[in-house]
């Protein structure tokens, strides 16, 4: 007769009863060793996560920044960048974004964005008028007091967060309007970028 977990098998000629399972020092090994990878796993899932969040908001701005100056150079006409708080209109030189706005002056908003994420902070540099950028009919990034002056500008979206490295991505925006994204490291500070 079996009971249940054990199973008569013929050893030398003998049935004898094999009783299978885990012993109790396989299941210590087992857990040890899912206690190890926890400890090392855990905390790089939640670097991993903040660098993604940083690179999605980066690249949220990358595009903004492309669908505002295609969207100049499709109407030919003047269309605005500008950071707001309203999603409406363009805010005075705060430095500190908490939202993007793509604006046609004369005929309204064109996109938003939502409220950017507390943990990522976005600065702009001091020249950047107004938190603002003027695509002309050609694609040309000018300053929002004087659209005929060129504009070189960097948008900064970073984390204050050492575990996370590169913790900063700076978007450069030329005069000729191309932007890009360069990945820097600052010690998990967030200051205010220079041009």
């Amino acid at each position: 007769m079996t009971k249940a977990g054990c199973k008569k098998a013929p050893i030398d000629g003998l049935w004898v009863a094999v009783v299978r399972g885990f012993t109790l020092v396989e299941l210590m090994v087992a857990m040890a060793v899912l206690a190890i990878v926890s400890v090392v796993a855990i905390p790089a899932f939640g670097n991993l996560i903040s660098s993604n969040r940083l690179n999605a908001q980066a690249n949220e701005f990358l595009s903004a920044i492309t669908y505002a100056r295609s969207e100049a150079i499709r109407l030919n006409r003047n269309i605005v960048f500008c950071n707001t708080t309203d999603g409406a209109t363009c805010n005075a030189d705060t430095g500190v974004w908490t939202q993007w706005l793509v604006l046609d002056p004369g005929n309204g908003v064109l996109q938003t964005s939502l409220t950017l994420s507390n943990k990522v902070k976005v600065l702009s540099d001091a020249g950047m008028d107004n938190d603002t950028i003027v695509f002309t009919s050609m694609g040309l990034a000018r300053n929002a007091i004087n659209n005929r002056l060129p504009l070189t500008s960097i948008i900064r979206v970073c984390l204050e967060e050492s575990a996370v490295n590169p913790n900063v991505r700076d978007l450069l925006v030329s005069s000729g309007g191309r932007a890009v994204i360069n990945r820097s490291n600052n010690n998990g500070t967030c200051s205010r970028p220079e041009v």
